[in-house]
C-alpha cells in the first residue's frame, strides 16, 4: 500500500511528538515540518517533499529507499535513518546534524547522498555504505563529529572543521574544499581523516595539529600551508604525496611505506624536535623540493634513495640526536643555497651527492656509503671539531669542491681516491685521509698540528701559496705511503714533518723553511727551492737525493749528527751559500755539492763510501 500526504496549502504541518506511519510507501508532500520528538515511519519507500524541517529529538525512519527534498533541515539529537539507500537535499539550505549520541544521526545501510548548504555535524553521526556528500562549497563543520562510509567516500565541501572529528571510509576517499580551510586537529590517533583505501584530498590550508590524516593506499592530498606539529599524516601501504605550501611538521609524522613525494611550491619546510617514530620518513624513495628546510633536532629517512631540494634556501640540521638527521639507505642528494649542519647527521647507506653554497659542518657528519661528493660551488666549507665520529666521511671516492676550508680539529676521511679543490685551507689540529690516491688543488694551505695522509700517492698543489706544515706529532704531517708530490709556494716545516715512498717538493724557488722539522723519503728524494733553512732539521732518503735551491742560501746548521741532509744513495746538492756550522751533510753514493761559499766550521760534508765533488767559491772548514 502506499499512503500519500499533501499538504502544500498548509503553512506548517505540525507533528510535535506525533506520529506518522504506514505499512507501505510513504509519499509526503508539504511545506513546514516540525517533527520535534515526532516519528515518521514507513516500511515501504519512503518520499519526502516539504520547507524546513525540524527534526529535534525526532525519528524519519524508512524500510527502503527514501528520498527527501527540503529546505533548512535541523536534525539535533534526532534520527534520520533508511535500511535501504538514502537522498537528501536540503537544496542548499543549511543542514544540522548535531548531538546525536548513540543511536541518532542520519544513516543508511546502503548508499547516503547528502546535498546541502552549510552542513553542521559537531558530535554528529553520519553513516552509509558509500557516502556522497555536497555542500555546494559551503562549510561544514565536523567537530567530534563521525562521517563513516562502509565503501567509498566522496566529500565536496567549503571550509572544513573537523576537530576532535573523524571522517573515515573502509573504501577509497576524495574530499574536496575547493582551496577553503581544512581542520582535522586535535583528533588523536583514534579519529581525524581515515582511508582504508587511496585517500585524495584538495583543499586549501590544512591544520592538522595534533591530528591525523591516514590513507591505506595511494594518498594524494593537494593544498596550501601545512600544519602538522604533533599530527600524523601517513600512508600505510602505498605512496604519499604532498603538493602544498609552507609545511611545519615539528613534533609530527608524514610516513610513506612506499614512497614520499614533498613539494612545497616555493614554500619552507620545518621539521623540528622528531621524537620517537616521528619525522619524515619514506619506505622507498623520497623526493622533498622545499624553499629551505629547518631539521634542527628532526628525522628525515627514506628506505631507499633520497632527494632533499632546497631549491634557493638553506637547510639547516643542527643539534641531531641518535636516529635523527638527514638519512637515505639509498643514494641521497642534497641541493641548497647553503647548508648548516652544525652538530647535525647526514648519512646514507649509498652515494651523497651535495651540492650548496657554503656549509657549516661543525662538529657534523657527511658520511657515504660509497662514493661522496661535496660542491660548495666557491662557497666556505666549515669542517671543524669533527671529534671521532664525525666529520667528512666517505665510504669510496671522495670528490670535495669548495672555496675556503676550515677544517680546524675536523675530519675529512675518504675510504677511496681523494679529489679535493679549494681555495684556502685551513688543516689546523685536522686531518685528511684517503685510503687510496689524494689529489688536493688548494690556494694557501695551514697544517698546523695536522694530518694530511694517503695509504697510496698524495699530491698536493697550492698553486704558488704557501704551505704551512708546522708543530707535527708523532703521527701528523703531510704522508704518503707511495709517491708524495708537494708543488707550493713559500713551504714552512718548522717542527713539521713531510714523509713519503718517493718524495718530490719544488717551491718553486720561493723559500723551504724547516727549522727542526722533518723531510723523508723511502725511495729517491727530488726538492727544488729557493733559499732552504734546515736549522735543526732533517731531510734524509734511503734512495737517491736531488736539491737545488736556485742559487739561494742552503742553511743546515747546529744539528750534528742527528739532523742535516742524508742520503742513503747518491747526493747531488746545487745550492748557493751553504751554512753547515756545527752540521751535517753525508751521501753513501756519490756526493756531488756544487755551490757559493761554504761555511762548514765544525760541521761534516762527507761521501760515506763512493766520491765527493765539491765545487764551491770559499770554504771556511775550521774546527
Amino acid at each position: 500500500t502506499k499512503d500519500t500526504k499533501d499538504t502544500k496549502n498548509d503553512a506548517k504541518k505540525e507533528l510535535k511528538q506525533g506520529i506518522i506511519l504506514s505499512n507501505g510507501s510513504l509519499e509526503l508532500r508539504t511545506g513546514d515540518i516540525n517533527n520535534t520528538a515526532g516519528i515518521i515511519s514507513a516500511k515501504g519507500k519512503t518520499t519526502l517533499n516539504a520547507g524546513n524541517v525540524n527534526n529535534t529529538d525526532g525519528q524519519l525512519l524508512s524500510q527502503q529507499m527514501a528520498e527527501l527534498t527540503t529546505l533548512a533541515l535541523n536534525n539535533t539529537r534526532g534520527q534520520i535513518q533508511s535500511k535501504s539507500s538514502l537522498l537528501l537535499d536540503t537544496q542548499n539550505q543549511a543542514l544540522t546534524n548535531t548531538d546525536s549520541g548513540k543511536t541518532g544521526g542520519i544513516i543508511a545501510k546502503d548508499a547516503l547522498r547528502l546535498s546541502s548548504g552549510k552542513l553542521t555535524n559537531d558530535a554528529g553521526v553520519i553513516l552509509g555504505h558509500g557516502i556522497h556528500i555536497d555542500t555546494h562549497e559551503q562549510q561544514l563543520s565536523n567537530q567530534s563529529g563521525a562521517i563513516t562510509s562502509k565503501k567509498n567516500l566522496q566529500l565536496d565541501s567549503g571550509e572544513l572543521d573537523s576537530t576532535g572529528g573523524q571522517i573515515k571510509s573502509d573504501g577509497d576517499m576524495t574530499l574536496d574544499t575547493h582551496g577553503k580551510k581544512l581542520t582535522t586537529a586535535k583528533s588523536g590517533d583514534t579519529n581525524g581523516i581515515i582511508s582504508e583505501g587511496t585517500l585524495t584530498l584538495t583543499t586549501g590550508e590544512i591544520d592538522n595539529r595534533d591530528g591525523a590524516i591516514m590513507g591505506t593506499g595511494t594518498t594524494t592530498i593537494t593544498g596550501g600551508e601545512l600544519h602538522n606539529q604533533r599530527g600524523k599524516l601517513v600512508s600505510k601501504t602505498g605512496s604519499l604525496t604532498l603538493t602544498v605550501n609552507n609545511t611545519d611538521n615539528s613534533g609530527g609524522l608524514l610516513q610513506s611505506a612506499g614512497d614520499l613525494t614533498l613539494d612545497t611550491q616555493g614554500g619552507r619546510l620545518t621539521n623540528t624536535h622528531s621524537g620517537k617514530d616521528r619525522g619524515i620518513i619514506s619506505t622507498g624513495n623520497m623526493k622533498l623540493t622545499t624553499q629551505g628546510v629547518n631539521n634542527d633536532a628532526g628525522l628525515i629517512h627514506a628506505g631507499k634513495n633520497l632527494i632533499l631540494d632546497g631549491q634557493k634556501g638553506t637547510i639547516t640540521n643542527r643539534n641531531s640526536q641518535p636516529n635523527q638527521g638527514i638519512l637515505s639507505s639509498g643514494d641521497l642528494t642534497l641541493t641548497a643555497s647553503a647548508i648548516d649542519n652544525h652538530q647535525g647527521a647526514v648519512e646514507t647507506d649509498k652515494q651523497l651527492t651535495v651540492t650548496s653554497g657554503a656549509v657549516d659542518n661543525t662538529g657534523g657528519l657527511l658520511k657515504s656509503g660509497t662514493t661522496l661528493s661535496l660542491n660548495t660551488q666557491g662557497q666556505k666549507l666549515i669542517n671543524a671539531q669533527s671529534g671521532e665520529k664525525r666529520g667528512i666521511r666517505s665510504g669510496s671516492d671522495l670528490t670535495l669542491e669548495a672555496g675556503e676550508i676550515d677544517n680546524t680539529a675536523g675530519v675529512i676521511d675518504s675510504q677511496g681516491e681523494t679529489l679535493l679543490t679549494s681555495q684556502n685551507l685551513n688543516n689546523t689540529s685536522g686531518q685528511i685521509l684517503s685510503r687510496k690516491k689524494a689529489d688536493l688543488t688548494t690556494q694557501a694551505v695551514n697544517n698546523q698540528s695536522g694530518r694530511i695522509q694517503s695509504a697510496t700517492s698524495l699530491k698536493l698543489d697550492t698553486q704558488q701559496h704557501e704551505l704551512t706544515n708546522t708543530d707535527n706529532s708523532k703521527n701528523g704531517g703531510i704522508i704518503a705511503e707511495d709517491v708524495l708530490e708537494l708543488t707550493t709556494g713559500k713551504l714552512i716545516n718548522d717542527r713539521g714533518s713531510i714523509r713519503g715512498n718517493q718524495t718530490h717538493i719544488n717551491t718553486h724557488q720561493q723559500a723551504l723553511n724547516n727549522l727542526a722539522g722533518t723531510i723523508f723519503s723511502k725511495k729517491n728524494l727530488q726538492l727544488n727551492s729557493g733559499e732552504l733553512n734546515s736549522t735543526g732539521g732533517r731531510i734524509e732518503s734511503t734512495g737517491d737525493m736531488t736539491l737545488d735551491t736556485h742559487g739561494e742560501k742552503l742553511t743546515t746548521a747546529k744539528k750534528g749528527k742527528t739532523g742535516g741532509v742524508i742520503s742513503q744513495g747518491t747526493l747531488t746538492l746545487t745550492t748557493g751559500e751553504i751554512d753547515n756550522r756545527e752540521g751535517f751533510i753525508k751521501g753513501t753514493g756519490t756526493t756531488t755539492v756544487t755551490g757559493g761559499e761554504l761555511k762548514n766550521q765544525g760541521g761534516t760534508l762527507a761521501s760515506e763510501t763512493s766520491a765527493l765533488t765539491l765545487t764551491v767559491k770559499k770554504t771556511d772548514n775550521s774546527g
